[in-house]
């Protein structure tokens, strides 16, 4: 993405624009949390484009913290018989 302000923008909203159709579409009953979980990922990694383009262990710390919630939420999820491969 390009340079300066509208760069960093650009590189957030790409990102931050789907956390915002999950959050819309999340579920409800007893996956409403797993859909929360899902907007909190993808919120903490739009919150890492433009933290790293700032300062790069900051948007690292951001992406880390990403990873994790987004870990959670496929632990949360696993198929009961899950494939060989």
């Amino acid at each position: 993405v390009g340079e300066g302000l509208w760069g960093i923008l650009a590189k957030g909203a790409s990102v931050g624009l789907l956390a915002l159709y999950v959050l819309l579409r999340r579920p409800s009953g007893r996956r409403e949390a797993d859909g929360w979980l899902l907007v909190g990922a993808l919120g903490l990694a739009a919150l890492g484009d433009i933290a790293i383009e700032i300062d790069f262990v900051t948007g690292g710390a951001f992406f880390a913290a990403a990873h994790v919630v987004a870990a959670t939420v496929y632990l949360r999820n696993r198929h009961q018989r899950p494939s060989p491969t």
